[in-house]
């Protein structure tokens, strides 16, 4: 889809459309904990596919493993943006 909201066909699609067609992914900075956490958390159970990213490693497992506990599958990207 180009800026005017034309697929290559000449379609154009509306934004809602085209979001439920694309596969909704989100990266969470500083999501090891607190309100990045709570944002990845949001995402994910809004049924987005979630990397958490942040510094601590052991932080970011913990992390990982909340998500877990809800049946929820998330990436870990350790390291700082």
């Amino acid at each position: 889809m180009d800026a005017s909201g034309r697929n290559g066909g000449g379609e154009t699609v509306q934004a809602s459309e085209f979001l439920e067609r694309s596969a909704r992914r989100a990266l969470v900075t500083g999501a090891s904990r607190g309100l990045g956490l709570e944002i990845g958390l949001g995402f994910a159970r809004a049924g987005y596919q979630v990397a958490l990213n942040g510094r601590d490693a052991d932080a970011l497992e913990a992390a990982q493993a909340r998500l877990a506990a809800e049946g929820i599958r998330a990436e870990v990207i350790v390291g700082d943006l």
